[in-house]
């Protein structure tokens, strides 16, 4: 159970950033609101954005990374077989991000990730190739993010990122795929499920051996999983 929940006293006792040494400047979300669905109950509070995920942050680990996080939420919510969360996100998160790209900076990001989008599988998702190093920032972020919310303790080991993309039509790509997430499950094992709002964001965190190696599951909207790993000697055995 965390013993730490009010933000000054958090603050006070780490007032640096959980992903550097940079002085603390705001409270990070992890992952950002804009993951969270904007439906309000009849007094107007958020129905998906309780207890949510905060850490100490610096701006380059914040406001900085606002277009990683807006990129990414447009990946990963339109990954095929997202839950009724991702759905909500596609309905009434996606009008406002692009209403305000095209009257704020002449739809240039909005028009990025249509160049990236080659079709449409038979369920109308957008498939084609993203940005694998922004990718792989967001992803490591908030796998940094959730360890240092779990254990008061900043994850600073170089780490990888797997399962980034949302194109499956090449059939040895998906078998690659489906292999690794066989490794993975096998390693993570029963590690506990967590996260505030499951159906959005959950994860799962594996330490070996005093930070021989370290297992982090990413899962957004109950679809693809996400792996970020500090395993030196993963590469030489299984060929990632």
């Amino acid at each position: 159970m965390r013993l730490i929940d009010n933000k000054r006293e958090l603050l006070a006792r780490y007032p640096t950033c959980y992903a550097c040494s940079e002085a603390c400047t705001s409270m990070e979300h992890t992952p950002p609101q804009c993951f969270f669905p904007e439906d309000k109950d009849h007094k107007g509070n958020y129905l998906f954005r309780k207890n949510p995920i905060k850490v100490p942050s610096c701006d380059r680990h914040n406001t900085k990374k606002s277009n990683d996080d807006v990129y990414a939420l447009c990946h990963l919510a339109t990954l095929h077989g997202v839950n009724s969360m991702g759905e909500k996100i596609i309905d009434n998160v996606f009008s406002r991000l692009v209403d305000h790209d095209c009257s704020k900076r002449g739809g240039r990001f909005v028009k990025r990730l249509l160049a990236e989008v080659s079709e449409f599988d038979y369920s109308g998702r957008p498939v084609g190739h993203c940005d694998g190093q922004r990718m792989q920032r967001f992803l490591a972020a908030c796998a940094r993010a959730v360890y240092f919310y779990e254990t008061f303790t900043k994850l600073l080991l170089p780490l990888k990122v797997t399962n980034i993309g949302n194109d499956f039509r090449n059939s040895t790509h998906t078998e690659s795929l489906h292999e690794r997430e066989k490794f993975f499950d096998s390693e993570i094992g029963n590690a506990n499920i967590l996260g505030a709002e499951l159906d959005v964001f959950n994860y799962s965190i594996k330490v070996k051996n005093d930070m021989e190696y370290v297992l982090i599951r990413l899962v957004f909207y109950g679809t693809l999983k996400h792996w970020v790993y500090y395993y030196p000697e993963l590469s030489y055995r299984h060929g990632f």
